[in-house]
């Protein structure tokens, strides 16, 4: 299913990065590095895209303005 993905909140901003270290250590391909970015809110936001090509978007809430 090349339009599936789903969403981790962590509790921490480094535990974004941490956790997309990980993925990519376990198969995963780069999709969008780690970076503070506001979509809805202000957050800490990755993703990947697993073995299977399922999106894994890995975010965390941060306060406004990083």
């Amino acid at each position: 299913p090349r339009n599936a993905e789903f969403a981790i909140q962590v509790a921490a901003p480094e535990q974004v990065d941490a956790l997309y270290d990980a993925l990519l250590e376990a198969g995963a391909k780069v999709c969008m590095e780690p970076e503070d970015t506001e979509m809805y809110d202000p957050m800490r936001f990755c993703c990947v895209d697993d073995p299977v090509g399922i999106r894994i978007d890995v975010y965390c809430p941060i306060p406004a303005g990083g």
